[in-house]
């Protein structure tokens, strides 16, 4: 018998993963994949107020009746638990940072030795009169199933009502599916023989049609501007909704960006817009984790730099804005591929953390969209989000379309597997230029990032 007893077992790491989106999924099994490549034992907690993932990309269809829900939900439990991860169906209320707990909306108090905030936004007005009363949306899908049965309505008599009006509210930073919108309403129209009926408006905060919050991708501009005119859409840029009533939009805009402010009042019959997309709309105990609108404050290594254990992923965290001279303000996009890379980063350097390394990993923030509209598609690629870009691309075309519908069965494949980052989809993403991990060791950390990073594995390694 030996005469010496053998060591306790360390406790294992708990993580917490809040949002059951595509951040939150895609960051809880790109985490598991990490840990068992590096042998790592921890416990993952994903946290979500829904019973089941949903992939919003497809709300506009959904929104048109040309795709049934069923095929773009999942359950979240179900798919969790196959990679040991487990799942919990609840709201996040209030986050301690510096005790290291989380309160629910059931009154359970959760502690984490790491905390991923992978919320989703919470939609916000901005302070718009009448917005929520009169403007639909398809930021979710229950969203688009209630302008589902708006929409049906409104075809049946579209001369009485008024005209549509599709666009992005003032300090939205997703203008993709806006326009993804206004064009597949535009081709209903017209395959119901209507469209002849039906005066459509575009509006947008962007300084012109195709700036996307990025400064534009390609030649998305001329290519924007010339489907809307080809489709008898009118626009308006730098566009600040005012008030909406039951039966007018009024709205103050711009025809140049240093022109002089115009207000004007539109008609309208049916309303889809995106909103501005705010923070979790949690408590905390301190303020250095949210900044504007609420928004998770993070480097770029998706970490908060007052609490290096607790991460952000996706549209709930804070990124500046690409353009800063907009007249309205714009937001920075935060597409889907993005908020993988964010993900992928997030799993790498809490293993490393875990490890006790130190955390390097960056995502590389490229956009890759695919969106419909209606007749044919668009694909748009930047590589890096800010300009100067090593790959500024945009193509139109049928191909594109199917693309993105082939991409809604493709995504909700993977998470049937419980990889999101499968070896052959980063291969021929490589091909093409676009990798989820930034080379870091080109953007050095900051000596206040490394100090308390070494901080926070102390007082791990003592807490172990």
């Amino acid at each position: 018998m030996s005469a010496f007893a053998a060591p306790p077992p360390r406790p294992r790491p708990k993580i917490l993963i809040l949002g059951g989106g595509i951040g939150g999924v895609s960051t809880a099994f790109d985490m598991s994949k990490e840990f068992h490549d590096a042998k790592i034992s921890a416990d993952i907690t994903v946290i979500s107020p829904n019973e089941e993932f949903e992939f919003v990309p497809s709300n506009p269809g959904i929104f048109l009746r040309q795709i049934d829900p069923r095929d773009t939900h999942i359950d979240l439990q179900e798919i969790l638990e196959k990679k040991g991860i487990e799942y919990k169906q609840d709201k996040m209320t209030h986050v301690n940072p510096d005790i290291q707990t989380i309160e629910l909306k059931s009154g359970e108090i959760l502690p984490y030795d790491y905390l991923v905030l992978a919320t989703g936004p919470k939609l916000s007005s901005a302070g718009v009169p009448g917005y929520r009363d009169h403007i639909l949306s398809v930021c979710t899908s229950k969203h688009a199933l209630e302008g589902a049965k708006k929409w049906e309505e409104y075809v049946k008599d579209p001369i009485s009502k008024g005209p549509v009006v599709v666009g992005a509210l003032q300090g939205a930073s997703c203008f993709g599916p806006a326009v993804e919108m206004a064009l597949m309403m535009e081709t209903d129209l017209r395959q119901r023989q209507i469209r002849h009926k039906v005066p459509m408006y575009y509006l947008t905060p962007e300084p012109y049609v195709g700036h996307l919050g990025l400064k534009g991708v390609g030649v998305s501009r001329d290519l924007l501007e010339s489907v809307l005119r080809e489709r008898s859409i009118e626009w308006r840029v730098n566009c600040e909704i005012l008030e909406v009533g039951e039966k007018e939009i009024r709205i103050r805009h711009r025809l140049k960006e240093d022109g002089d402010p115009i207000e004007e009042t539109i008609p309208y019959g049916l309303s889809v817009m995106i909103p501005q997309f705010d923070g979790p709309g949690v408590a905390s105990s301190n303020d250095q984790l949210f900044g504007p609108h609420g928004m998770v404050k993070i480097n770029k290594k998706c970490q908060n730099d007052a609490y290096p254990n607790i991460f952000g992923v996706g549209v709930c965290v804070h990124i500046p804005p690409v353009d800063r001279d907009c007249p309205v303000p714009c937001g920075a996009p935060k597409t889907g591929y993005m908020i993988e890379t964010m993900g992928t980063a997030v799993a790498s350097n809490v293993a490393s953390m875990i490890q006790g390394e130190k955390p390097s990993s960056i995502p590389s923030l490229g956009a890759l969209c695919l969106t419909d509209f209606g007749d044919d598609g668009a694909v748009f690629m930047a590589v890096p989000q800010m300009a100067p870009r090593n790959i500024n691309w945009f193509f139109r075309g049928v191909p594109a379309k199917l693309a993105k519908m082939a991409f809604e069965k493709y995504f909700m494949f993977k998470l049937r597997t419980g990889d999101t980052d499968p070896y052959y989809e980063k291969y021929m993403l490589h091909l093409i230029g676009l990798n989820r991990l930034d080379d870091f060791n080109s953007l050095p950390t900051s000596t206040k990032e490394a100090d308390q990073e070494e901080e926070l594995r102390i007082r791990l390694k003592q807490k172990n």
